[in-house]
């Protein structure tokens, strides 16, 4: 063998068994020494935190008939990540143009006629027509039923490229399973529907001081939501979910949960059956007298125990349109002649007066030190 060449194939030799082994280590470091770090990295990717939501708790009355309860609605959000994904795009863009050919078309069609009719364009160009055949789709699908303008709903899917857009709030289930449906038959990707709950109450318009609302945060900002907003609340739990590609949770890789405490519920010494009673005389002096306001309790008095109370004006738990104060329990106002039945039961307590003992009141008008105090006619 040639000198040279037994030369060249030695430092051949070296040179390779050099960068294997330089790789070997490499591979070595990799997995003993930064491997809890590249793990972390990888799990961040497919391995997601997933919030179980607790329940606020109800309130009930006396005789457990219902005045709030959480209600399962649904947000419609977009992510961005996946709208702008150009397989999103493809698969939404092969059902439309299966549809309108009447024959099979694939993601793979799709993408080879962006190819070819946007040969001379650059990558970004193509992404951008593509990007915008996409929103156009969706546009179509969406701004009925969402009952948005179609220039709203196009500018809102634009308005972001990264996190989240929120397309609408509050959709109740028959609804939700509409869109569903929508968005699973074209395949519209980035779209999804997330599981939420809102406050509900059944008769938005009776015992509204009482009960009091929360804001959109769910906390409790009058009323006995405001007061139980601690006990209503519950402790949120948790659960690690993996997703593939498209962000659907694998099941068989389901990790560590925790489940929701939910809130405590709240009875009150409310009888709705009164409260109808009173509320429905309340609104008949209101139509009679047209007062400034008008306020009613109702009790009993061996207990001390409320049993209805309504004030007007009012306003509604659903709307919050009204007057939100509750008068019965902020509002000051001179007792007048119902509290002389109270210097009277002393009196007769005492034994000092009957009740046919007539009163000396003054005429109408009695001045004590400088005060004078003025009945409503002289007696």
């Amino acid at each position: 063998m040639d000198k040279a060449l037994k030369t060249r194939l030695i430092v051949a030799c070296v040179a390779l068994t050099g960068g294997l082994s330089l790789l070997s280590a490499r591979l070595v470091f990799v997995q003993a020494v930064d491997h809890e770090m590249y793990a972390e990295e990888a799990r961040k990717r497919y391995v997601h935190k997933e919030t179980l939501e607790a329940s606020r708790g109800r309130i009930l009355d006396r005789n457990g008939e219902l005045l709030a309860r959480n209600q399962t609605v649904y947000t419609l959000t977009v992510d961005c990540n996946r709208l702008n994904a150009p397989i999103s795009a493809y698969r939404a863009l092969a059902v439309k143009e299966s549809e309108r050919t009447g024959r099979r078309i694939d993601t793979g069609d799709i993408k080879r006629r962006y190819d070819r009719d946007v040969l001379r364009a650059s990558d970004e160009e193509k992404d951008g027509a593509l990007r915008n055949d996409y929103f156009a789709r969706i546009n179509e699908l969406l701004w009925e039923p969402l009952r948005i303008p179609k220039h709203e709903l196009a500018a809102k899917l634009k308005s972001k490229k990264t996190g989240e857009i929120v397309l609408a709030k509050a959709i109740e289930e028959d609804f939700s399973r509409e869109l569903r449906g929508i968005i699973r038959e074209n395949r519209l990707g980035g779209i999804e529907l997330r599981k939420t709950e809102r406050r509900f109450y059944p008769s938005p318009k009776s015992l509204t001081h009482v009960i009091g609302f929360v804001d959109a945060n769910g906390e409790g900002k009058a009323g006995v939501e405001k007061v139980f907003q601690e006990e209503m609340t519950g402790t949120p739990g948790f659960r690690y979910t993996e997703r593939d590609i498209t962000r659907k949770e694998i099941h068989a890789f389901r990790g560590e949960e925790k489940l929701p405490v939910h809130g405590n519920n709240v009875r009150l010494t409310i009888d709705m059956s009164l409260q109808v009673m009173v509320e429905d005389k309340l609104d008949q002096a209101v139509e009679q007298y047209t007062p400034e306001k008008i306020t009613a309790i109702w009790m009993d008095p061996r207990t001390g125990e409320v049993l209805a109370m309504a004030s007007r004006p009012h306003f509604n738990l659903d709307t919050r349109e009204g007057i939100r104060r509750n008068l019965a329990i902020t509002d000051t106002y001179q007792p007048g002649s119902t509290f002389k039945i109270v210097a009277f039961g002393a009196a007769f307590d005492k034994r000092l007066i009957t009740p046919t003992t007539p009163i000396f009141c003054h005429w109408g008008k009695y001045e004590d030190e400088g005060f004078t105090l003025l009945d409503h006619h002289p007696y």
